[in-house]
């Protein structure tokens, strides 16, 4: 059956949602579990931890652990960038169409998750840096050496925007619809 929809109704739907944790190395809050639980069937999720800057590397791995394993025990569907790939229609696992290359960074993005990100409170007047300054020195908040933000700016901006899109069109929305359709 063909749903004629009308091709001039904007698009008020929410294509991403960053959901910001705690850096807590025991893992999600029940808050968080509760929320993410809800919204994950409606909209892409990705998790971010906060204040990365407060976590030392083998903290940052750990805390990083506990949430993947609270998110997995509870059931939470967050974005999966290789099995949600363009290339990759059927949600299945044919990645034929993608080269190595391709491949290897979407399974680097998925070993990413949950990205972490230093919040930065000033912007270099002459450089343009973000950092945030700190007691200590500065942080420059695009060092993908400390923190995803560039990272995570890259893939909502440039690379992953349209499967956002996609994703939320032909899978989540019209999950939703069917769902509403089969209440009535």
């Amino acid at each position: 059956m063909k749903i004629n929809r009308n091709p001039n109704i904007q698009d008020f739907r929410i294509h991403l949602t960053l959901y910001f944790v705690q850096h807590n190395i025991k893992g999600l809050s029940k808050f968080d579990i509760l929320m993410m639980s809800k919204i994950c069937h409606r909209v892409n999720l990705l998790p971010i931890i906060a204040k990365r800057d407060g976590l030392t590397n083998h903290e940052l791995s750990i805390c990083k652990k506990n949430i993947l394993k609270d998110i997995m025990v509870n059931n939470i569907k967050i974005y999966n960038f290789l099995s949600n790939d363009e290339n990759n229609d059927d949600g299945g696992e044919d990645f034929m169409t993608l080269s190595s290359r391709e491949y290897n960074y979407l399974n680097e993005l998925d070993r990413v998750v949950p990205f972490s990100i230093v919040g930065s409170n000033t912007v270099g007047e002459n450089t343009g840096a973000i950092t945030r300054i700190t007691k200590w020195g500065s942080i420059n908040i695009e060092d993908e050496n400390i923190c995803d933000f560039k990272l995570l700016k890259s893939i909502i901006f440039e690379t992953h925007l349209q499967e956002f899109k996609d994703v939320t069109v032909e899978k989540l929305y019209e999950s939703f619809r069917i769902e509403q359709l089969l209440k009535t």
